[in-house]
């Protein structure tokens, strides 16, 4: 398995409709030297609070978790995470990529 992190620069903008949540973005490229039988997961680890992950704006569900994005992949994406925003500071989380070779 190889991985991916996707560390900073996040973007972090007030969510709309509710003044407590905050979305935090990122845009990424696809993976180069991907084969037809690899698999793609998003993995949000960390996230507190929990929050709402979406890829290129479809909504994959609630962090922290793991996601199948291959065929949910662009060339360009956007990975966005909404939570609420805590009194203790930025929320803290940890977003990476990971490349199953699940063929022979």
């Amino acid at each position: 398995m190889h991985s991916i992190r996707l560390r900073d620069p996040w973007e972090t903008e007030p969510a709309r409709g509710d003044s407590g949540r905050v979305r935090l973005g990122r845009r990424f490229g696809r993976p180069t030297g991907l084969g037809p039988s690899d698999v793609v997961w998003l993995v949000v680890e960390g996230a507190a609070p929990s929050g709402v992950v979406t890829l290129n704006g479809s909504p994959l569900g609630e962090a922290p978790g793991r996601f199948d994005v291959t065929t949910e992949l662009a060339e360009r994406n956007h990975v966005t995470i909404e939570v609420d925003l805590p009194d203790a500071g930025p929320p803290r989380f940890e977003v990476r990529l990971e490349i199953d070779a699940a063929g022979p």
